[in-house]
């Protein structure tokens, strides 16, 4: 029996900005929020000063985001909520800070619900709900909004994070396809979209204990 731990035993997290960059955890340094900035130097009550827009505030959530300042980012998002209740990119990027942080997955997946209701071509939006549908053990859900993004967007990228991409997501669909017992979509996901070398006879134990292997080693180049 392989040392490795088997695919059935293993989870896919929302895929780790860390890693992408290449940046070790931070340690948590004392900043001023976004919203406190706002009031000092871009307050709206400031009549010298330029008025801090929703559109601000959702610029200064994404690069928080890319600099894995959660809480920051998240205070961003919300804070671009409350000045304007119909701006997608908000609730969009609401849903990828969520998806990272504990006990957050099914507020995460409400925020892209609504990104995609107030606007349809947020396809960032689609690929973070499939993430987190994985996340949340919604394995079909998960499939499902794979295949809608991968449907409109064959080559889509993260627009804040371009490293993750069309790959990861059909990484993630051939393991949920795969831990739903559905071994020859998985092995056809595999093949015909990650690698093309790859054999094995899934109709025997071992063919798919190789699938299992081969999905292992996918999510290590593209995990």
């Amino acid at each position: 029996m392989s040392s490795r731990k088997n695919i059935i035993h293993t989870a896919y997290p929302l895929p780790d900005v860390t890693k992408r960059i290449g940046l070790g955890l931070a340690a948590v340094a004392l900043i001023l929020s976004p919203l406190f900035l706002a009031s000092c130097g871009k307050s709206e009550d400031n009549a010298t000063g330029p008025t801090v827009t929703a559109q601000d505030l959702v610029d200064q959530g994404w690069d928080h985001y890319r600099n894995q300042q959660w809480q920051d980012a998240l205070n961003s998002f919300l804070g671009a909520m409350d000045k304007n209740g119909n701006l997608a990119d908000a609730y969009n990027g609401a849903g990828w800070v969520e998806g990272q942080l504990a006990g957050k997955l099914n507020s995460a997946a409400d925020r892209f619900a609504r990104c995609l209701q107030k606007d349809s071509s947020r396809y960032d939006a689609i690929g973070g709900w499939a993430f987190v549908e994985y996340q949340r053990n919604n394995l079909q859900s998960a499939i499902n909004k794979a295949d809608s993004l991968l449907h409109r967007r064959p080559l889509w990228k993260f627009l804040h994070q371009q490293e993750l991409d069309y790959n990861d997501v059909y990484l993630m669909k051939a393991k949920s396809q795969f831990l739903l017992g559905r071994y020859a979509d998985s092995y056809q996901t595999v093949v015909e979209h990650l690698d093309s070398e790859f054999s094995a006879d899934i109709n025997t134990s071992f063919g798919r204990q190789q699938l299992s292997d081969e999905i292992e080693r996918l999510e290590r180049i593209y995990g």
